[in-house]
């Protein structure tokens, strides 16, 4: 049995509005009673797509060029750096036995985080590493 259960849905009028209530209450149904946590979060736009090409034609292409990664290579790269992602690996008792520093997604990221909490400071660090990433144009952004 799942322990968690995802709905979308809409606001209308102060109410929330639940898509495919059946579904939902379907699920929720075959859990036993006890305490749960609701959630609700406002869904925000991902990244655009002039964004996603200015950040692959613009960002990462300039630091590939510059320091001989592939793209692939270098956003791999930054992700590790701005978008850290720790996993910890621990015995049977929690004691942690290993961890590690991987990439984090940046699928997920709304057009403000993506702008201004993930490619403005990889630009500031370019900068400090004597590398110049153009500011979008209007054909980029």
């Amino acid at each position: 049995m799942k322990d968690r259960i995802t709905a979308a849905g809409h606001i209308e009028d102060g109410v929330l509005k639940v898509r495919h209530r059946k579904d939902f209450d379907a699920a929720v149904s075959l859990w036993n009673d006890g305490e749960v946590e609701v959630i609700v979060l406002r869904r925000r736009a991902t990244r655009s797509d002039a964004q996603n090409r200015y950040y692959w034609g613009v960002i990462v292409q300039t630091l590939s060029d510059k320091y001989g990664y592939t793209p692939d290579e270098m956003h791999d790269v930054l992700k590790a750096k701005f978008l850290p992602k720790h996993l910890t690996f621990t015995d049977g008792n929690g004691t942690i036995k290993d961890s590690l520093v991987i990439g984090g997604s940046t699928r997920k990221l709304n057009k403000d985080q993506f702008g201004e909490e993930y490619c403005e400071p990889i630009k500031r660090w370019a900068a400090e590493l004597g590398c110049v990433i153009p500011d979008p144009t209007d054909s980029w952004a």
